[in-house]
């Protein structure tokens, strides 16, 4: 409660004098909550408090303050005394408003305040450092701070009052945004956005936050315009993107952004056809492995180049990874495709030129179609490539368009793969012995082994089904360690025979060129005690046409341990009779297609005849393989082979009814 003597000061003192008794102070801090018509007097460290109730029309002429410094008059009354009130503040980040207030009559306060708070907002306004442009709502500027002049190259007095967007925007820029200024004002909407702006240094990206601020004092909305320069940002941010879908090494675009054209191009509406090839170079990895990856490197930046060359302005070419290239040929006609892969055929069949050597590496192509062969990026990729596969199987430097069939062959091959590899793990294969027999004593003195696989999905699977996909796919090498050790462990357990049985296996090329070859053997004899092989090899003509030093050289090594080399289907592959002088070899199998022309085909007769005398003349020892019947063992003998093998005499069985087969027919 007020006394009445202090009531009779308070009326002695003015008003002004009476805040600063009573706040230590003639500008009292103010405050007004969100939530509150109640405004609150304070000191400058809130230990005295004082709460006026303001009307509902004085509270909203209050919260009408926005961001910028501004006054607001109100008439109340404080302990009893009436009192006019200059409010001079802003609203604040806290959705309070805030500020200091003076007697209305006390002009010099108000003046004094008012300076304080705009000199404050000048400086944070010229000292802040983004860009900050207040503009009114026909584009006029009425604040230009620092940054601005310094990034513009022009001062505040030579733009102020001017229209910003003839000054800092193109012509068509321009009118744009006149267009969106008055829809702006009129929905009081704060937004950001991104414009290129002239300045002294060309056009410069600047991103907008733009915000509709009242000045109270005048009544009038403005636009504050806080900018940042992210010109550099975006130049970072485009050449991370290029590098992202750009192949380093050749300039084209990589997986990354051919997929998306791909995928652009399928979602295309109206859809509209398509060709894509699949490139792979043929020759790749010897050159690398011969001369090095960098010059690897280098011939697939100048097959990139010279495909570049060749490639229509609409088609896209980019490197897909390793040797691989995809060319995506819009408006595709068969005609068109064809004619793009002619070209590039002759092009790869020109011999390239790095650094003064001359390489050359033909390309296989797939081609799938779009909507034809596939209508998603994967299924048009994996087509393309499936086909890509084709050609090369079928003819290197080849073109192959795709086909379903290719995709029954694709899921052949995948489900060979996994069931390789789990009979390799669970014991399916087995091996089945066919004899060989002497023509002199008619009795078995060695055997031929073959694989079998007992498939749990398939049952027995011919091996013709499986070998090739075994060969080109490097499976042959664990399968062949299998073999080994397998027929290795059968002549331990045949070792007890009279005369033990030796026993011949299959190498092909790809495992006479594993350098693991002699050391697994080796293992395998040492596993099961023995120190001379009793294991022969039976190798095709193919195996030694490749590189025939290397051939002799494990040849050799593997007579040194024991074993017996047959050349096998002789008479069908490249041997000339000068590398069989040359070749380490003991025995010569010739070919069952010249048995199986006895007795109707003389030509091959007299081949066959003559084969033999020479293999005679070399002192090989001479098998024929695929007898079936009397006549063709009546010939084979009176030629002078030696060793005969066929379904005249058994056919392939298991180990144990080969040993019930040897009781039976005797053996010495």
């Amino acid at each position: 409660m007020t006394s009445s003597a202090e009531r009779n000061n308070v009326i002695d003192l003015t008003p002004s004098s009476w805040l600063t008794q009573r706040f230590g102070t003639d500008s009292p801090r103010w405050r007004l909550p969100p939530d509150s018509n109640a405004l609150y007097l304070s000191d400058a460290d809130d230990r005295m408090i004082v709460a006026i109730a303001l009307s509902n029309a004085q509270a909203e002429d209050v919260r009408s303050l926005e961001g910028s410094t501004a006054t607001v008059a109100i008439e109340t009354q404080l302990e009893g005394m009436p009192l006019g009130l200059i409010l001079i503040g802003r609203r604040t980040d806290h959705d309070e408003w805030r500020g200091v207030a003076t007697w209305c009559n006390d002009t010099a306060a108000v003046r004094r305040e008012m300076e304080r708070g705009l000199n404050f907002s000048e400086q944070v306004i010229s000292e802040v450092s983004s860009l900050i442009v207040i503009v009114d709502d026909q584009g006029n500027i009425k604040r230009f701070n620092r940054e601005c002049e310094r990034l513009s190259g022009k001062t505040e007095a030579d733009v102020m009052g001017k229209n910003a967007l003839e000054l800092f925007f193109s012509a068509e820029e321009s009118e744009k945004i006149r267009a969106n200024l008055t829809t702006f004002f009129r929905s009081m909407h704060s937004w950001e956005t991104e414009r290129h702006i002239l300045t002294k240094d060309g056009p410069r990206l600047i991103w907008w936050r733009n915000r509709l601020v009242r000045n109270a004092t005048v009544d009038q909305w403005f636009l504050v315009c806080s900018g940042t320069d992210i010109t550099e940002q975006r130049r970072a941010q485009a050449k991370l993107e290029e590098q992202a879908s750009t192949d380093s090494t050749t300039g084209l675009p990589n997986r990354h952004a051919i997929q998306n054209i791909i995928n652009l191009a399928v979602a295309a509406k109206p859809a509209k056809p398509f060709d894509l090839l699949f490139l792979d170079l043929d020759n790749f990895k010897n050159i690398n492995d011969h001369y090095g990856h960098a010059m690897g490197d280098l011939l697939i930046a100048r097959v990139g180049k010279a495909l570049r060359e060749q490639i229509g302005p609409g088609d896209a070419l980019a490197r897909f990874g390793g040797d691989e290239f995809l060319l995506l040929l819009y408006d595709a006609t068969p005609e068109k495709t064809a004619s793009v892969c002619r070209q590039i055929r002759t092009l790869m069949e020109t011999p390239f030129t790095l650094q003064h050597i001359q390489v050359y590496s033909g390309c296989s192509i797939g081609v799938a179609s779009f909507p034809a062969d596939g209508e998603s990026l994967s299924e048009l990729v994996r087509n393309a490539d499936t086909a890509m596969y084709a050609a090369k199987a079928a003819n290197k430097g080849g073109v192959m368009y795709f086909s379903r069939e290719m995709n029954n062959h694709l899921q052949e091959s995948m489900w060979l793969d996994g069931g390789l590899r789990q009979a390799l793990q669970e014991s399916q294969f087995s091996l089945h012995y066919q004899p060989q027999v002497c023509l002199r004593s008619m009795q078995a003195v060695s055997v031929e082994a073959l694989i079998r696989w007992q498939s749990t999905e398939r049952g027995m699977v011919p091996p013709l089904s499986f070998i090739r996909y075994a060969e080109d796919s490097g499976l042959i090498k664990q399968i062949g360690r299998w073999v080994i050790r397998e027929a290795m462990a059968q002549a331990r357990r045949w070792s007890t025979l009279p005369q033990p049985l030796r026993i011949s296996v299959n190498l092909s090329a790809r495992q006479l060129g594993d350098p693991e070859l002699l050391s697994d053997f080796m293992a395998a004899m040492q596993q099961h005690g023995f120190t001379q092989s009793p294991l022969d090899i039976e190798l095709t003509e193919s195996c030694i046409a490749s590189d025939e030093a290397r051939t002799i050289e494990i040849m050799s090594a593997l007579r040194a341990l024991g074993v017996n080399i047959h050349l096998d289907d002789f008479g069908t592959g490249y041997s000339s009779l000068s590398q069989l002088t040359r070749l380490p070899l003991q025995v010569i199998k010739m070919d069952q297609s010249f048995i199986r022309a006895i007795p109707a085909d003389a030509r091959s007769m007299a081949l066959l005849r003559s084969m033999v005398a020479v293999a005679q003349q070399l002192d090989f020892q001479i098998v024929a393989e695929g007898v079936e019947t009397d006549s063709q063992l009546d010939f084979i003998r009176e030629i002078g082979v030696d060793l005969a093998q066929g379904y005249h005499f058994a056919r392939p069985m298991p180990a144990d009814q080969l040993e019930q087969w040897l009781r039976q027919h005797g053996k010495p």
